[in-house]
């Protein structure tokens, strides 16, 4: 039996002929002589037989290969180990084979009963026992019939692993093999055999009631056998190809189990990995908008900041004012100082020259004179003399101690040059607050070195004031001697007229001398006063200059907080106006609506006019056409109130919203109105700050920081 593999092609089975009447009508002696045909046949076929079921047996051991190979075709003339695959066509599934598998053994086991059964049959036919063949044939029968209900068994199996094959596979399980078809269709086949077989037993069991089975029906029987044997030998080799397809199979499906398992791990670690991600996209975006936020900030503090370098650029260039005319000031002070400076040392030496030619005079006169009150005088002259030299040594320590200090001023002064000349590479270069206040801290201490240096002065001058005092004295008490020697003397000898007109005429130009020292006096008090009322102004500009430094401060705060309030005013305008262009959108899809509707009431209107006129004109024709007419026009009727309801309901609704909708633009109107008049009196206020801070800068003599 050999089944074709093309799924078009259909399955040829080759069935056996039933035995003629011819067969059964033969002799007696033709049996007899066939018998012992038979016999010999037997004798010489029994080892044969037993060597190819010896051979069978061996060929359907373990250790055969499968190649996935399938027949050519309907008819097979290959080798039985070999199915070459022409079309491949889906197989049943697991259970199924493993089914066919178990079965195949069964029916293998049980055809080679049969054969040797039917051997037994031939050997035991010589004697004329019919009860005894009849009673193999029943034996045969029955087995055949046993191995029928396997056969409906197998197929029952096979239609419904049918049905399960057509389901889709499920995943992790392995693919259909392809040889699946081929063993259906050997197992079919085996089936038709066995039918064969089961309709030759029963030929030869009506015909072995009748008469001994003749040979031909024995070779035709054994042919059958033969077939049916080979079919199971190829369904057994069939089966453990499907058997080792589907141990290859399981470890197919194993392994995609395996890899299903670790692709499952990777995709739920994919998602895991995915979710970590997603987590971090959106804390990085989240840090982004962080960063945008501080990005606006910056950009916000960076413009302020730029504003408050140009005021802080026009702060240095009049503080550069200022401190250019401070340092034309301290320039005028030190020329003042060096000619007060000048003066006094030209004034020490007038003194000492006059000292000195006054006591050479003085010595001369008592060295000329030989009257005892003038040597009275000279004596005292040379103590006051003396004395005087003692006072002229203490002034010129004094001068020398005075000289240091002026040395120890020109060296402050040197200094306070460096620092202006630092103040002012500073005040060129962006500078801040703390600069500023540097710089007027050291302007301060500069002032105070200035006035340390007055006082000393100061001091100076009251010694000299106070020498000059002492001159004046000494000169008004020579005077007054010199009054008193003259009056009781009336009648002077001439070397006394000389000498008291030498004394009138030193007396005389100690005076002019005192005079010029006095007016020179006047002239250093003078200067020195002006010097005092320019440290004064140069202390008021430095107070006005932080006291200006500070309103500025104050100004900008109060200028930041109306620009803040006119935003907010702006703002506040800008969502009124917005709400009043919704609210005017709203009214005007209302009033679309209410126009709608209207048209709609006078649709109606017209209808239930032309349904009256047409129920009117149909009244006089059918009455129960106006019934029909009426219960229209009644329903038109009530549709007609009701839409005039709901017109009338959507009108109210609109004039609600309208009204709502004015009160609404009133009410922004009047924040509107009143956001205006702030920001037009926080103008005016701007404006009035801007005047007065102008104002205080003109009076003081300094450029105002704000346009």
């Amino acid at each position: 039996v050999h089944a074709a593999v093309d799924d078009e092609a259909p399955v040829h089975v080759r069935k056996p002929k039933k035995p003629t009447a011819r067969a059964v009508t033969e002799k007696p002696g033709q049996l007899s002589k066939q018998k012992k045909q038979q016999q010999q046949q037997k004798q010489k076929q029994r080892p044969e037989s037993a060597q190819r079921g010896g051979s069978q047996k061996r060929s359907t051991g373990p250790g055969v290969k499968f190649r996935q190979t399938r027949t050519p075709g309907a008819g097979y003339t290959g080798s039985e180990d070999e199915l070459s695959p022409r079309d491949e066509q889906p197989v049943p599934s697991r259970s199924h084979w493993i089914d066919s598998y178990e079965s195949a053994p069964k029916a293998a086991d049980a055809i080679d009963p049969l054969e040797h059964a039917l051997d037994e049959h031939r050997i035991e036919s010589s004697g004329d026992d019919p009860v005894a063949f009849e009673g193999r044939l029943r034996t045969l029968m029955s087995e055949v019939d046993q191995l029928k209900l396997e056969a409906a068994e197998t197929r029952a199996r096979h239609s419904s692993d049918r049905q399960q094959d057509q389901q889709p596979p499920l995943s992790g399980e392995a693919p259909p093999h392809p040889t699946s078809s081929a063993g259906v269709r050997i197992l079919a086949d085996a089936e038709a055999d066995l039918d064969a077989l089961s309709e030759c037993l029963e030929a030869a069991a009506s015909r072995g009631r009748l008469a001994p089975p003749s040979p031909q029906f024995e070779a035709e029987i054994r042919s059958r056998i033969a077939a049916a044997l080979d079919a199971t030998a190829r369904l057994r080799r069939a089966a453990r190809r499907l058997a080792d397809a589907e141990a290859a199979s399981a470890a197919d499906s194993a392994t995609a189990a395996g890899e299903l398992a670790s692709l499952t791990g990777r995709l739920a670690e994919s998602e895991r990995r995915r979710t970590a991600l997603e987590a971090d996209t959106d804390a990085l975006r989240a840090e982004l908008a962080a960063a945008r936020e501080r990005v606006g900030a910056a950009e916000s503090a960076r413009g302020h900041l730029r504003l408050q370098l140009r005021q802080r650029e026009a702060d240095c260039d009049r503080l550069a004012v200022q401190l250019r005319g401070l340092e034309t000031q301290l320039a005028q002070a030190r020329i003042d100082r060096d000619s007060l400076e000048q003066a006094v040392r030209s004034r020490q030496r007038q003194s000492s020259g006059d000292t000195a030619d006054l006591f050479d005079k003085k010595s001369l006169q008592s060295a000329t004179s030989g009257d005892p009150a003038d040597q009275r005088r000279a004596s005292e002259l040379k103590l006051a003399a003396r004395a005087m030299k003692q006072r002229l040594k203490l002034l010129q320590t004094e001068s020398q101690a005075a000289a240091t200090e002026l040395a120890a001023s020109k060296s402050r002064c040197e200094q306070l040059e460096r620092e202006n000349q630092q103040l002012l590479a500073a005040s060129g270069q962006p500078s801040d607050s703390s600069r500023m206040q540097e710089s007027i801290r050291s302007l301060e201490r500069q002032l105070e070195t200035q006035r340390s240096e007055c006082e000393g002065l100061r001091n100076a001058m009251r010694h000299y004031e106070s020498l000059i005092e002492e001159y004046k004295q000494q000169v008004q008490q020579r005077t007054q001697n010199q009054q008193q020697q003259q009056q009781p003397q009336p009648s002077p000898s001439p070397p006394q007229s000389a000498r008291r007109r030498a004394d009138e005429a030193e007396a005389a130009k100690t005076a002019e001398l005192l005079r010029l020292r006095e007016a020179e006096l006047d002239e250093a008090n003078a200067k020195l006063k002006e010097y005092e009322s320019g440290a004064a102004a140069s202390r008021a500009r430095s107070s006005s200059a932080s006291a200006s430094e500070d309103e500025t401060r104050r100004l900008r705060e109060r200028c930041d907080d109306l620009e803040q309030r006119l935003r907010a005013a702006d703002e506040e305008r800008r969502d009124a106006l917005r709400a009043l262009a919704k609210r005017e959108d709203a009214e005007r899809a209302a009033q679309d609506q209410l126009e709608a509707k209207r048209r709609e009431c006078a649709a109606l209107m017209q209808q239930v006019e032309q349904l009256s006129a047409a129920e009117r004109d149909r009244r006089d024709t059918s009455p129960s056409g106006g019934r029909r007419l009426q219960s229209r026009c009644a329903d038109l009727e009530s549709q007609l109130a009701a839409q005039r309801a709901e017109a009338a309901r959507a009108l109210r609704e609109s004039e609600e919203e309208t009204r709502r909708c004015q009160r609404q633009v009133g009410d922004m109107q009047e924040r509107l109105d009143r956001a205006e008049a702030t920001a037009r009196s926080l103008q005016s206020h701007v404006n009035f700050l801007k005047s007065s801070y102008a104002n205080l800068f003109s009076a003081t003599g300094a450029p105002p920081l704000v346009s």
